[in-house]
């Protein structure tokens, strides 16, 4: 059975069962409250009339009872009490409500306690033949008791007046029932909506399967609620990023106020912010995207972060930069090769034997020069292989690459590693080749040097140079004035340096120079 049509039977099952008990107790109790105000009111009504002179004398000497007979049906007539009868001691009726009853003895009993004892009571009688509420009151005359009055009322006079109170009541339960399921139909149906249309078992399924999916990638997550606390995170972000596990339930701005900050900048945005760069703490620099999440009505009810270390996206991102520059530096340099060694063929043909050897022994010289500076002044491996793998590939170009001789590097820096530094200063002459229009004169020039205070790198070119306007411009991603360029490589350069403390500095009048200090530590 479905949830809703569940929850439409037992809302009904339970309405029908409180108020059909309510509609019994109300009843039953309004029974009870109406004959003992009836009681009450004959009780009141017996003491009157035994009070009055006329029955007290009639009674005490016996006298003619029609008199008294006439005096009653005119008092009971005025009141809604079915009849009134006074008797003697011995229980002859001097007034009842029809004349064949009159100067009898009572026969209905019930009358012994008030002629014998003296006492004055309410009685309520039930059986087949007789169902009344009857009040026994006795008459003194002179402190002496010379009889009784009992006024009745027949109960199917209460049960005629308490119908009409039944009747109000039980279409007032009615109404509310009714009111009751027609609320449990719209309940159902908003938890029908809130729950996007699914059943218990379904929810439960892909709540299972979010779990596994979840726990199973490899990011960070962790959910917010509109109020900015925090309602789930996952177990990579506690075991990878040392986010608590008890910050489920308090609010994220209390951990993590940068982190805070941003949500709340979400929030008021209405809108999802991807690929966000943050230092949430001095441990923790994250690569942060922020996406929505809203009711089935459509309103934001909280943010769902991913993240993941900056450190594993760069490096990431180094590795396939670095897959494709040493790619197009090894087609660079066979190209090269290929054309050197055509050259060297065409002159052995041409048996300029001379011109050759010149032609062998002045590469060999170039190449033997540029190893031994490298080797001897450029002490990281991986530096030395980029610097000549990026001179094999501007010359293939027909661009000229000069190193400055007095260059040094004994070691890398502490704040970043070997690879970033090989990213900086790829990306950096990549970045001063493209600036080229042709090849005739184009130069790049690159000088490394330590100071005391860290790695000085300066990387110039002869070409246009950056406009003014562009300047505080170009480390942003996905700003570049190169046709084709999806301009990430000098924000990724950007944000090398950033993480490692350092600067970088631009100048642009004949070409751009382009200024990097990163400290030892």
């Amino acid at each position: 059975m479905k949830l809703q049509n569940k929850i439409m039977l037992v809302m009904g099952l339970i309405l029908i069962v409180v108020f059909g008990a309510l509609s019994f107790l109300i009843g039953n109790h309004m029974q009870d409250t109406l004959e003992n105000q009836m009681g009450n009111n004959a009780m009141d009504m017996a003491v009157t009339v035994a009070a009055l002179d006329e029955v007290k004398i009639t009674l005490a000497y016996g006298l003619d009872y029609q008199p008294l007979q006439d005096r009653i049906e005119r008092i009971k007539a005025e009141t809604r009490f079915q009849y009134i009868i006074v008797m003697d001691m011995e229980g002859i009726q001097y007034t009842y409500p029809y004349a064949n009853g009159l100067n009898k003895p009572y026969k209905n009993g019930g009358e012994d306690r008030v002629l014998n004892e003296g006492t004055a009571y309410v009685s309520a009688d039930r059986n087949v033949l007789f169902s009344a509420i009857r009040a026994f009151v006795p008459v003194y005359h002179e402190d002496r008791q010379v009889g009784a009055v009992l006024v009745g009322l027949l109960t199917d006079r209460v049960q005629t007046e308490n119908a009409a109170y039944l009747r109000q009541i039980h279409m007032a339960i009615i109404a509310t029932g009714i009111t009751g399921f027609l609320g449990a139909i719209l309940l159902a149906r908003n938890i029908k909506r809130s729950t996007y249309g699914l059943e218990p078992k379904e929810i439960a399924l892909l709540l299972g399967e979010r779990e596994i999916v979840l726990e199973s990638l490899k990011l960070g997550i962790l959910a917010v609620n509109r109020l900015g606390q925090v309602v789930w995170v996952n177990q990579v972000a506690v075991d990878d990023y040392g986010i608590p596990k008890d910050l489920q339930g308090q609010a994220i701005a209390d951990f993590y106020p940068k982190l805070g900050e941003v949500i709340d900048h979400v929030f008021d945005k209405r809108a999802p912010l991807y690929n966000e760069k943050l230092r949430v703490d001095a441990w923790l620099n994250l690569l942060c995207s922020f996406t929505l999440t809203r009711t089935p009505n459509g309103d934001i009810s909280g943010v769902v972060v991913s993240f993941e270390s900056v450190n594993q996206v760069k490096k990431m991102a180094e590795e396939l930069i670095g897959y494709k520059r040493m790619t197009d530096a090894l087609r660079a340099q066979n190209h090269e090769f290929m054309n050197k060694l055509q050259t060297i063929s065409g002159l052995i043909q041409l048996d300029e034997l001379e011109e050759a050897l010149d032609f062998i022994s002045d590469e060999s010289s170039k190449r033997s020069d540029l190893a031994s500076m490298l080797s001897h002044h450029i002490k990281p491996t991986h530096v030395a292989a980029i610097l000549l793998a990026k001179y094999n590939q501007v010359t293939e170009a027909k661009y000229d690459l000069v190193i400055d001789p007095a260059s040094r590097l004994t070691k890398v820096p502490d704040s970043l590693n070997e690879d970033e530094l090989c990213s900086i200063i790829g990306n950096l002459i990549d970045n001063a080749q493209e600036a080229f229009q042709d090849g005739v004169g184009s130069q790049i020039k690159v000088s490394i040097s330590e100071l005391i205070s860290g790695v000085r790198i300066e990387i110039s070119d002869n070409g246009p140079g950056i406009p003014k306007g562009e300047i505080g411009r170009v480390f942003t991603r996905g700003v570049t004035s190169k046709s084709g360029s999806r301009g990430i490589g000098l924000s990724i350069v950007s944000e090398i340096i950033d993480g490692a403390g350092g600067s970088i500095n631009v100048e642009s009048q004949a070409g751009t120079l382009f200024i990097v200090d990163i400290p030892w530590t």
